[in-house]
């Protein structure tokens, strides 16, 4: 155990980790300050506006993130690499949120303002290309400085905010657009300290990309597809913008949170592939050290729920903001199995498997849509949390059951 804390691993783990849960903390300050500033409705309007467009923005995401972690190790031209991704975000990029511009405010014209979600556009697409230059610095192992971007991107979210209070601005517009000011300035940053090469005639290359990366595409798009159809349910089918507020409160907290063991998986993948193609032994350690680890993550963001439970968080907040603290509560079990089934993802990438996860997410989003419809109608938000926890067992199910018998296979070819 000493040894493995004084690993350059654990170092690196246990950097980024405390980088990622100050960052979250931060992220959740923010969020908590933007419900207490505005009000669930206006809350609701943002929530839904970002709901559509981070699920629909797997077009100019597609996985590339995951696949560039794995590949640039190993790539001849790793800033060449990154920065054709970048060509591409920006190509396509154009067309996709020209495309959203237009056709959602015909969908829910009071929900899908123009003005508001042209800035809400902008700055998921920077936000995607933020992203990229993290996971190109994070492949190339540069630890300190992917952690102080991370925790500089949430700080300079927080300022924007500040400055809103600072004018007295109920308007969401103008929160959206400082929020859009800051993504602006940290993925400049981001891009001058990744430095990617952006060479001219590269749409070979490009396609070629995006044909290696078919797997972490679609894999991609069904993640996005799943973690924001709930919210995207709602706004749909109820419609309802406080409705919509209290359970976007809820579930973006969960997603928030979510952000600390998908960290881990980042920070140990590339060396778990390394050792499964090395010494199979050590692998079967690592991944039972790493199941354990993820158990006990996942308890105690369970678990840790419950401090929301305490008199002064109540107070705090408001006593127009109860029912959505009661929903977070009530999906607070989603932290446990989703943690856990971060275990499942590593192993099956690690091991080249990483298709097995397209049918469960597939029969998962399926059983989302199909009885969402029913369920939101007649129940509500309730229904809606309920269908999310069966939707991530059949999730965590789907994944295990090919985990289970590599493990097998494995073993008994050990012993």
């Amino acid at each position: 155990m000493l040894a493995l804390m004084k690993s350059k691993l654990f170092k690196a783990i246990f950097s980024y980790l405390s980088s990622v849960t100050f960052s979250q903390a931060l992220t959740v300050v923010y969020t908590v300050g933007i419900i207490w500033w505005l009000n669930p409705i206006d809350y609701g309007l943002i929530a839904a506006n970002y709901a559509i467009v981070t699920m629909l923005s797997f077009v100019i995401t597609l996985g590339l993130h995951e696949w560039l972690l794995r590949t640039i190790p190993g790539a001849q031209k790793p800033k060449v690499l990154t920065g054709n991704v970048i060509k591409y975000k920006l190509s396509v990029g154009i067309v996709w949120g020209l495309l959203l511009w237009l056709i959602m405010p015909l969908v829910q014209p009071s929900i899908y303002q123009k003005g508001l979600l042209a800035i809400i556009i902008v700055d998921v697409w920077l936000d995607s290309v933020f992203n990229l230059m993290l996971a190109d610095l994070l492949a190339n192992e540069r630890v300190q400085t992917t952690s102080a971007l991370l925790f500089l991107s949430r700080v300079l979210r927080l300022l924007s905010l500040g400055v809103i209070i600072i004018f007295r601005s109920n308007s969401i517009t103008l929160v959206c657009l400082f929020r859009l000011l800051s993504t602006l300035t940290i993925s400049v940053l981001a891009f001058f300290q990744a430095k990617p090469v952006l060479q001219k005639n590269q749409i070979t290359e490009i396609a070629n990309v995006l044909r290696y990366s078919l797997v972490f595409n679609a894999s991609e798009l069904f993640n996005s597809v799943f973690l924001q159809l709930d919210l995207n349910l709602i706004t749909w089918i109820n419609g309802d913008p406080e409705v919509i507020g209290n359970f976007a409160i809820a579930i973006n907290l969960i997603n928030m949170i979510m952000t600390a063991p998908l960290a881990v998986v980042y920070l140990v993948l590339p060396s778990t592939i390394d050792i499964y193609k090395n010494n199979i032994a050590k692998f079967c350690q690592r991944l039972f050290n790493l199941l354990v680890g993820f158990l006990l993550l996942g308890l105690i963001l369970w678990l840790g729920i419950g401090l929301l439970r305490m008199a002064w968080v109540q107070a705090l907040l408001g006593a127009n903001y109860l029912p959505a603290l009661s929903l977070l509560f009530f999906a607070s079990p989603l932290l446990l199995i989703r943690t856990v089934n971060q275990f499942n993802r590593v192993y099956l990438f690690s091991i080249g498997l990483e298709h097995k996860q397209l049918l469960p997410q597939i029969l998962s989003i399926l059983v989302k849509l199909v009885l969402g419809i029913l369920l939101v109608g007649k129940w509500g938000v309730t229904g809606l949390i309920w269908l999310s926890i069966t939707a991530d067992l059949i999730l965590l199910i789907g994944y295990t059951l090919p985990v289970v018998k590599h493990a097998k296979t494995t073993l008994r070819i050990m012993l």
